[in-house]
């Protein structure tokens, strides 16, 4: 089985932009239009079972129409979805119920589009309640060290090196 654990796809109506966006910022061509067909017919040619697709939520008032999409491809011709969701998103909290409820599982965090550093309080409040929630992140961190491969142990905390 092949798994492609890094896709972007959008709405139709957004792809070029969005697509041309990434492509600027990132420096980088895209090999796809960002469409979901352009996807499918790219995984059928390469022999991939299934994409994950990992939207990315750069303002607050994004969230709604990101995770609206995601969960209209998740779990459909083998693609599935994270949410996307902002920090500063002001109704975060019924978000993730929201998308939760509908089956994502997991959330796409950017911090640097986000404007955000991964340990800001907008960010930790976000992690602490998808975490009790059971939702798993996905980071995308690594403009400054490309080469980097990074394990992060004890993300919950370790009681034995924070002493009371």
């Amino acid at each position: 089985m092949a798994i492609d654990f890094h896709t972007h796809i959008f709405p139709d109506a957004l792809a070029a932009r969005a697509i041309g966006r990434l492509e600027q910022s990132g420096n980088v061509k895209s090999v796809l239009s960002g469409r979901r067909e352009d996807l499918l017919a790219s995984m059928k040619r390469a022999g991939v079972d299934y994409s994950l697709n990992l939207p990315i939520a750069s303002r607050p008032k994004q969230v709604e129409s990101i995770n609206s999409f995601a969960i209209s491809v998740n779990g459909r011709d083998g693609l599935f979805s994270l949410g996307g969701i902002h920090p500063l998103y002001e109704n975060y909290r019924e978000e993730l119920k929201r998308i939760r409820d509908a089956g994502l599982i997991g959330v796409k965090l950017h911090p640097d589009f986000q404007g955000l550093f991964i340990d800001d309080e907008p960010m930790v409040e976000l992690m602490e309640l998808a975490g009790i929630w059971g939702f798993w992140f996905w980071f995308t961190a690594a403009w400054m060290c490309p080469s980097l491969t990074a394990i992060i142990a004890h993300p919950s905390g370790s009681p034995g090196f924070f002493p009371a």
